[in-house]
């Protein structure tokens, strides 16, 4: 895989800060909206010195006005922006009135022009001689001018006045001027939104802040400059950043596996401090969660239906009925100020909440509801919610602004709702919409103005929607870390705290993870704010994959020569093709790309720029959208040679009369398919004159084709000859000497053959003159022959007429060889037949093998012929084991299949052992110095003679049993392996080497290894475990008793016991002080208890210390087992646990248990965990469920034993017989113990019995109702899994309510019905419910239903005439449309066999097939997805009148688009012809291959169509897809592309 190239781009955009209070902006429409203030000369210019700065956003609906004016004068002084035609963009400029009294602008000379709808602070300083450009507050130019006397009597205007030549379009915003020359210092710190810099010099500072309703714009200086509105201001929130962010875009250029780094600076241009973390955004809020990324209303009215389910809950509130702790989802609403019906009550199916809150997350006032906000909890009911707590909120108004619809739940119900949003009826005009232009639902991060796209977006919120990132690339390499998932990107600093006016450089780290990523991924991120978590915006880490690799070169190219060009053809590689080259030589050395740049985006070409019998070579690449051209093409070559030949001569028959029988043969022995049109045959007669006749018929003869000529094509009277052409009496062909003459439509002659009485040509009777190849020259007599004597055709006469004169066949049996298994060095030998089935014998050049194993032998003399048939021996020997195959390749002169292919299959095995050790390596732990340490291992033979052990050795320190020995097939030997080691503390490792007759693993090795100990006491215990019992009265004490074993070399030292005493009422204890136990020896310990014993197990911990280690002893108390109480449900077969807490080492168990049989049925059991490695004796038990005993009998593991502990399980299955809710106990009717010698150990164990609870719920509403028609109604679901389930009970009605006089109700046990009963409806609505043996119902019904209404008559034919007929008419209303069906007659009443039909799924039709005169008829009805038809439409007619038949005639060549397209299954072709041509219109797939030919004959000039139903040339259906046709009609060709759909 090649290794791409991963670009990580990092875009930010201006920032803005979301504040608690709202700012606005001034929209201007840029043809009239302009704001007036009382600013006058005489005011403007204090001291020849004035600073002007604005914030503002250019509008692209028009980016070739000329001069958009921000603020000024008129026409003294103006401060805006200009178009450069150049930069095909805006710049700042500012015009001036000069000395002069004339009006001059200076434009700032920049290349680098003003972005759109992306907001910009602009401002600039002048006076009488100087003016300085600061943009974003940066000096970006400094001009010299001379400022003339400002004269007008005008005041000064924002955004332009009624005499200016222009007006602003876009927003305006935070407009400042100063009396005073700024600083570039001075005005980064006044660009901050809210700065008062210089507020002595503040000659005005319009805020835009007043907002909806306000009738004059505030200045916010001393100076009271307010301004007014002419027209009516169009207020935005759409306000400048509060965080600027350079560059705007960071780049990383990756490969994967690399990391890199690079930082960017951050700007407070906010009047406040602002502290702020970079955290992921709300990308990764699920969408429809928060409001912070809500679902959108697109448009109203509005109607949705969605869940809550897998939502949190995050809004409640509270109207009549609190709790509304359910989740919800949140859909923004953007209000142009109207008033609203809001309702759920469309098919809600839970106990809903409804309210809407504001932009700043408080629930709307209003006065529409009798709580004062716009909120409602109970309502209306629903089908899928009977009772009214469904919500419906009418009449509400929302200003203008952006709205967020919380649907919610009471009490923590959630489920499936359905939203609707209308305009409330008696609303007198439609609300303008909504015009939010940079906060629309595209628009969530503020993104647009970064060159990120919409598409770009759509898709990111579709994949956050799916919130499955397992295939994004980015995500997977990139991830923040706030997920918990770990991070490869970080920020640093982060957090950080910025002043007013202050900035700072922020790193960036990308690392990429090693797989290649794809495709293009965003991660939303944004800076908020550390106290209150206000977000001052949010930018993206997009990554992307270039395409900077060429495409593979294509492939499969093939070079097809037909008359007068040669076609090409290969297969594509990429799906983003842009175009092909084509590249050419008459030379392999002299391949050059062909004059014409591109040659289109199909893997088709025909090259009509070539010469007869010239070789041409080709290649082919291709280039990508991203212009990347590929590696060429393999090479491929055609010639265009024109060989037409008589191939074989009929002049004397004899089973008819030469009147009837003659006949001659031509063959196509070049490359092309050549048209015989107009070609003429020559004869000479007895009187030495020509006779000849021209071919009239519009054969192409197809390049390894035959064409039969004849002077009678009946073949019952000319010998059974298949004729194609008939010439008649035209020419006679000489019984001993005559001539044939081929010429072509320009009388060149192609071919000509004189035979010649016998002398050198044949001179048969009854028999044709056959030549011997059609490569051979046709002229020498020496090369032709009579037909082969099995040639035999019709009437009884030898020859070939339309097929291969003479040609060798053959014939193998069997086609493939399969030795099976045979023994190493053994031979087998097996039999080929090989037949001649040809007409002349079959010649076998060679036979050889071809195979990676040399195992395989073939023995045939080259050269052989066969006239019947051969046999040829095959040989396997094998040398080694395992499978073998070969090929066998056999070259002949068969004239289809010269190299005939056999496949050799066979198995090597070896007669001999066959060893199998059960080890390779063995470990014999830790052992005592001076002792022994024995480890058996087996050696099988798997052979099938005897394997002989010839010698067995060890290393030093290890011993073997055996040295020698013979195990026969199918037997073990067990070996003995000693450990002795000599040394203490030392470790060792050696082998054992085993050497056998096994042909294949004659030595073999397995691996010792093993430590030393010195010498000391080892400790054993009589048990791990010491059990008192449970029959201990308060105040009684019981003992136990425990052995301690020294099987050491020395003294074992017990030196203390101590216990642990964790339990209150009980007391353990011992009398033991110390012991020394001699080696061999042993011990006894008696332990004590004292108390009051509880009913479980418990136990307590002694600790005995000795001089061989620490060991810890179990003191156990309590019950042995206990039965698990459990709940069970009705009708399910549910399992109880017996819990075995074997207190010592468990032998065995004798288990009885007892139940009530009315309540439990008895089913199954099983045994669990490690009483399952006890062996049980079936004849012990007595399971009487009649009386409710189960008697298991006993369980053994006599020898071995279970280790104490709590773990083996006995489970028990049962089935409640009850039918409604209960309780029952299970209990033991006895426990015995039994050690490891099968001795009872505690009779009548201790026990705890259990309590089962039995309950009855009702059944699930089933689930997966599915509803299909054809003749009948069909439902089906699935089966519910309830064990008690009794019927399913279906209703039907013609209502949704399910309340009309229709309702009926049927009961089935199967999982489908069948409604053949609805011919009285015409629409059923059907509701499912499950109902159990108890006679529970489901809470709720599975709903499903069918509209079997025909559909109405089509309506608004129209009929219209242009070179074909043009039928439309109107879309019917019905949404369950199938296709339309057209009758066509030239009889207005239809009669059934004077009309046709047709079907189409759209709503007009062509109709080309028409006479001049005629009048035709057509009607239209409709069918549904159901079969069902509709009435007829009313019936229209048209009538043809053609004035003069050269109307009819097109004046050029056209291929049109086929029609439906895409289509299935019919598609009409149209194409026009000027003038008589031959025509050649084909359809070939994608890789170029000929799939149908449609058309393959002269036309006459006119308009003609002609249909394809997607089938090929043997009537097969074509898979759907893309599918090109061409036409071919003299020089003229064309291509189009049309698509199949299935």
């Amino acid at each position: 895989m090649k290794k791409k190239l991963v670009i990580i781009l990092i875009s930010f955009s201006l920032l803005t800060l979301l504040s608690a209070q709202t700012n606005y902006s001034l929209e201007f429409d840029g043809s009239g909206d302009h704001v007036v203030t009382s600013i006058f000369n005489d005011s403007l210019i204090v001291n020849n010195e004035i600073t002007v700065a604005a914030w503002v956003l250019i509008d692209d609906d028009d980016d070739t006005q000329e001069h958009r004016p921000i603020i000024g004068i008129h026409p003294d002084l103006y401060f805006g922006i200009g178009y450069s035609p150049t930069l095909e963009a805006y710049l700042p400029e500012i015009g001036i009135v000069l000395p002069n009294n004339e009006f001059e602008f200076y434009m700032l000379d920049s290349e680098e022009p003003l972005e759109f709808d992306q907001w910009v602070h602009l401002s600039m300083t002048l006076t009488e001689t100087e003016l300085n450009f600061y943009v974003n507050a940066e000096l970006r130019q400094t001009v010299a001018i001379e400022l003339g006397e400002l004269v007008s009597t005008d005041s000064l205007s924002i955004g332009g006045n009624t005499t200016t030549f222009s007006h602003w379009n876009g927003n305006l915003d935070e407009i400042k001027i100063w009396t005073r020359l700024l600083s570039e210092s001075d005005i980064q710190e006044a660009m901050a939104v809210g700065s008062f810099l210089y507020e002595d010099y503040l000659l005005a500072y319009w805020n835009f802040n007043d907002g909806p309703g306000a009738t004059t714009l505030t200045d916010l200086s001393n100076s009271g400059n307010h301004g007014t509105f002419p027209t009516a201001p169009n207020w935005s929130i759409n306000v400048p950043p509060s965080l600027v962010v350079d560059p705007s875009v960071l780049q990383f250029n990756l490969l994967p596996g690399e990391s890199g780094s690079s930082s960017f600076n951050v700007k407070n241009i906010n009047s406040d401090t602002l502290s702020i973390q970079i955290l992921e955004s709300i990308g990764f809020i699920s969408i429809g969660d928060k409001i912070e990324n809500p679902f959108i209303v697109p448009e109203v009215p509005f109607s949705t239906v969605g869940t809550t389910v897998g939502f949190t809950d995050d809004y409640d509130e509270e109207c009549g009925f609190g709790t509304s702790t359910s989740a919800d989802v949140v859909y923004r609403l953007d209000s142009p100020g109207a008033e609203y019906d809001f309702t759920l009550c469309g098919n809600t199916a839970y106990d809903s909440k409804f309210y809407i809150l504001d932009r700043y997350g408080d629930v709307v006032e209003t006065d529409a509801t009798s709580y004062g906000i716009a909120c409602n909890d109970d309502f209306c009911s629903t089908p899928s919610h009977p009772q009214s707590f469904v919500s419906y909120l009418p009449n509400i108004f929302l200003d203008y602004g952006q709205y967020y619809l919380v649907v919610d739940g009471w009490n923590g119900d959630e489920g499936t709702y359905t939203l609707a949003v209308t305009y409330s009826t008696g609303q007198s005009l439609e609300p303008d919409p909504f015009t939010y232009e940079d906060n629309t639902e595209y628009d969530l991060f503020g993104l647009l103005n970064s060159g990120v796209t919409v598409e770009q977006i759509q898709s990111y919120k579709t994949q956050l929607a799916a919130e499955d990132y397992s295939n994004d690339p980015l995500r997977n390499s990139m991830d923040p870390g706030t997920s918990g998932r770990d991070s490869d990107i970080s920020f640093s600093p982060n957090p950080v705290t910025l002043l007013p006016g202050d900035s700072t450089d922020i790193s960036v780290t990308v690392s990429v993870d090693s797989d290649d990523p794809g495709g293009v991924s965003y991660i939303g991120y944004g800076f908020f704010d550390m106290d209150t978590l206000n977000n001052y915006g949010d930018f993206f880490i997009s990554s992307s994959v270039p395409d900077i690799f060429a495409p593979d070169a294509p492939a499969n190219l093939v070079c097809s020569p037909e008359v007068g060009q040669i076609g090409l053809s290969w297969t594509g590689s990429e799906e983003d093709i842009l175009k092909y080259y084509i590249y050419r030589g008459t030379e392999i050395s002299s391949i050059t790309k062909m004059d014409s740049t591109a040659f289109g985006d199909l893997p088709l070409y025909s090259d009509a720029a070539v010469e007869m019998d010239q070789m041409y070579y080709y290649q082919v690449s291709v280039v990508d959208m991203a212009g990347n051209e590929s590696d060429l093409s393999a090479i491929d070559s055609a010639s265009i040679e024109v060989r037409i030949v008589i191939n074989e001569i009929m002049q004397n028959p004899s089973s008819v009369s030469d009147d009837n029988g003659e006949w001659f043969e031509i063959y196509n022995h070049g490359t092309v398919n050549v048209p015989l049109f107009g070609w003429t045959v020559r004869s000479t007669d007895d009187a030495g004159e020509y006779n000849s006749f021209s071919i009239t018929q519009h054969f192409i003869l197809q390049r390894g084709s035959y064409l039969v000529f004849g002077n009678n094509i009946n073949s019952a009277e000319n010998g059974g000859v298949t004729v194609n052409y008939d010439y008649g009496t035209s020419v006679g062909l000489g019984n001993s000497a005559d001539e044939l003459v081929l010429l072509n439509e320009n009388a060149i002659v192609m071919d000509s053959v004189s035979w010649d009485n016998g002398e050198t040509f044949p001179d048969p009777n009854g028999k044709s003159m056959a030549l011997l190849d059609p490569g051979l020259d046709n002229a020498l007599g020496q090369n032709w022959q009579e037909s082969a004597s099995i040639s035999i055709f019709g009437d009884g006469d030898l020859g070939t007429p339309g097929l291969v004169n003479f040609y060798s066949a053959i014939d193998v049996e069997p086609n493939s060889i399969n030795f099976d298994t045979v023994y190493v060095n053994d031979t087998v030998s097996m039999d080929l037949l090989i037949s001649s089935i040809g007409s002349s014998p079959l010649v076998i050049d060679s036979v050889y093998l071809v195979s990676e194993q040399d195992q395989f032998s073939v023995s045939f003399a080259a050269g052989t012929v066969i006239e019947t048939s051969a046999n040829l021996t095959i040989s396997f020997t094998p040398t080694e084991f395992g499978r073998a195959s070969a090929n066998m390749h056999i070259i002949s002169n068969d004239h289809m299949t010269s190299d005939y292919n056999v496949s050799v299959n066979g198995f090597g095995y070896f007669s001999s052992a066959d060893i199998d050790i059960s080890s390779s390596s063995i470990d014999f732990g830790e052992t005592m110095v001076g002792q022994t340490n024995t480890v058996p291992i087996m050696i099988q033979n798997n052979g099938v003679i005897d394997l002989v052990i010839d010698t067995m050795y060890v290393s030093e320190d290890f011993t073997v049993s055996l040295n020698s020995g013979t195990v026969t097939p199918g037997d073990s030997l067990s070996v003995g392996v000693t450990f002795i080691p000599n040394d203490s503390l030392t470790t060792y490792s050696g082998s054992l080497t085993v050497v056998s007759n096994d042909p294949l693993d004659d030595t073999l090795v397995v691996s010792l290894s093993g430590s030393s100990i010195e010498p000391g006491p080892t400790i054993e215990f009589s048990d791990s475990e010491l059990y008192f019992g449970v029959d201990l009265d308060a105040e009684d004490t019981v003992s136990a008793e425990l052995v301690i074993y020294n099987q050491g070399l020395l003294d074992l030292a017990v030196e203390e016991i101590d216990i642990t005493n964790s339990i209150a009422s009980l007391n353990f204890w011992t009398e033991f002080l110390d012991a020394v136990v001699e080696p061999g020896d042993s011990v006894s310990i008696t332990f004590h208890c004292h108390g009051t014993l509880n009913t479980y197990f418990t136990s307590v911990t002694a600790i005995a210390t000795t001089n061989d280690g620490v060991y810890p002893l179990t003191l156990s108390l309590g019950a042995v087992a206990y039965i698990d109480n459990s709940v069970m449900e009705v009708g399910i077969v549910d399992t109880v646990d017996v819990i075995i807490q074997n207190p010592v080492t468990l032998g065995g168990l004798n288990i009885a248990l007892g139940y009530d049989p009315e309540v439990l049925s008895f089913q199954s059991w099983a045994v669990t965990d490690r009483l399952a490695t006890l062996s049980h004796n079936p004849d012990e038990m007595n399971l009487d469920t009649d009386n409710g005993l189960l008697d298991f009998g006993v369980f053994t593991a006599f020898g071995f034993g279970v280790s104490p502990g709590d773990g083996p399980v006995l489970r028990v299955s049962f089935s409640t017989n009850s039918t409604s809710d209960s309780s029952t106990s299970i209990s033991f009717e006895h426990l015995d113990v039994l050690n490891t010698a099968g001795n009872p150990i505690y009779a009548d164990a201790p026990v705890v019995d259990g309590e089962v609870v039995i309950t009855d719920t009702p059944p699930h509403t089933p689930v997966g109702l599915g509803l299909t028609f054809d003749d009948y109604v069909v439902l089906d679901w699935q089966e519910n899994s309830e064990g008690d389930l009794s019927h399913y009970l279906i209703e039907k009605d013609s209502s949704d309510t399910f309340s009309s006089d229709m309702l009926s109700t049927v009961s089935t046990t199967d999982i489908t019905f069948t409604d053949s009963a609805f011919s009285d409806y015409a629409h059923i609505y059907y509701r499912l419910f499950a109902v159990d043996n108890g006679g529970l119902v489901s809470d709720s019904g599975a709903t499903a239903s069918i509209n079997l209404s025909p559909p109405l008559a089509p309506s608004g034919l129209s009929i219209e005439f242009d070179e074909q007929i043009h039928l439309s008419w109107s879309q019917n209303e019905e949404e369950n449309i199938e296709y339309y069906v057209v009758d066509r007659s030239t009889d207005s009443l239809f009669i059934l066999d004077q009309y046709s039909t047709f079907m189409t799924a759209d709503t007009f039709f062509v109709d080309s097939s028409f006479t001049d005169g005629s009048t035709i008829y057509y009607r239209l009805s409709a069918t549904n997805t159901y079969g069902i038809a509709g009435e007829f439409s009313e019936i229209g007619s048209i009538s043809i009148s053609l004035s003069t038949a050269n109307e009819m005639i097109p004046v050029e060549f056209a291929l049109h688009q086929n029609y439906p397209n895409p289509f299935n299954p019919v598609t009409q072709i149209r194409y026009d012809l000027p003038e008589n041509e031959y025509v050649s219109i084909n359809i070939y797939d994608i890789m170029g291959r000929r799939i149908r030919s449609l058309v393959g004959t002269n036309q006459d000039p006119g308009y003609r169509s002609i249909h394809w139903d997607a089938t090929n040339d043997l009537g097969q259906a074509v898979s759907a897809g893309m599918y090109i046709y061409t036409i071919q009609a003299g020089q003229f060709r064309q291509t189009r592309k049309m698509v199949l759909l299935k």
